[in-house]
């Protein structure tokens, strides 16, 4: 599975893209002429435009019932940066929980369970490396306020598959009719996939959603959104990668 994924990371990276391409034109002196439109097409991808653009034709639509209290709130992990903590903390856990760029699934389960539409929390058990995240997770929800007794850890869970089979022992455990999924916009699609897969449909809530704005500034290539896409095209090579091999 490792290995599957350093595949899928490296197809993903444009960067890997124009590099396949220099040695392809190293061997046939023909492409050299299509040198720029290699360039141009690295600047191109790490443009903010062409990610929000990509992004908002690959999220779905919210179905959170802003009206209801729902009986299990499932928060897909892989929100700490488990790199930080290994690194600064060596026996992984100090009390404190360094969240990475999708901190805003926890920030949007804690306004949920403050605005009393969240009544129980479900985290799935990983472990990366020796660094156990959902233990990070819950004590950071429990500071914020939720209720020791409202979190619930579910099996042990490696990868977003894993987390969607725990969800459907939780819903035949629990008998819950009102089950909420958080993520971020670029994942969200694989998961629900995944849950359709299963068998069962959930409500569910994307964050880091994307706002278009026409301006030049949009234009200008960065790393950060050189990163954003290769993060995004990594998304949708693994989700293309299950429907090829009839996991969806």
């Amino acid at each position: 599975m490792d290995f599957i994924k350093s595949l899928i990371s490296i197809a993903s990276d444009p960067i890997s893209h124009v590099l396949f391409f220099l040695v392809l034109s190293w061997k046939f002196r023909s492409l050299h002429k299509y040198f720029p439109l290699a360039i141009l097409y690295l600047m191109l991808v790490a443009t903010p435009i062409l990610n929000k653009g990509l992004l908002s034709l690959w999220s779905v639509s919210d179905s959170v019932n802003n009206d209801i209290t729902y009986d299990a709130t499932v928060l897909l992990l892989g929100v700490t940066d488990f790199k930080w903590h290994m690194k600064y903390i060596p026996d992984k856990r100090n009390g404190y929980c360094n969240l990475n760029q999708n901190a805003s699934r926890v920030g949007y389960l804690l306004r949920k369970y403050r605005e009393g539409h969240v009544s129980r929390v479900f985290l799935g058990q990983n472990n990366i490396n020796g660094f156990n995240e959902t233990a990070c997770v819950r004590d950071m929800l429990l500071q914020q306020g939720i209720d020791e007794k409202n979190i619930f850890i579910m099996g042990n869970v490696s990868r977003t598959l894993d987390e969607i089979r725990e969800l459907k022992k939780v819903i035949n455990q629990f008998s819950s009719k009102r089950v909420l999924l958080i993520t971020s916009s670029q994942h969200m699609r694989r998961a629900l996939a995944f849950a359709s897969a299963q068998g069962f449909n959930v409500d569910h809530y994307s964050t880091d959603k994307v706002d278009i704005k026409y301006q030049f500034k949009e234009l200008i290539p960065s790393s950060k959104w050189l990163v954003n896409t290769s993060s995004l095209l990594y998304e949708i090579l693994a989700y293309s990668g299950y429907r090829l091999t009839g996991k969806l």
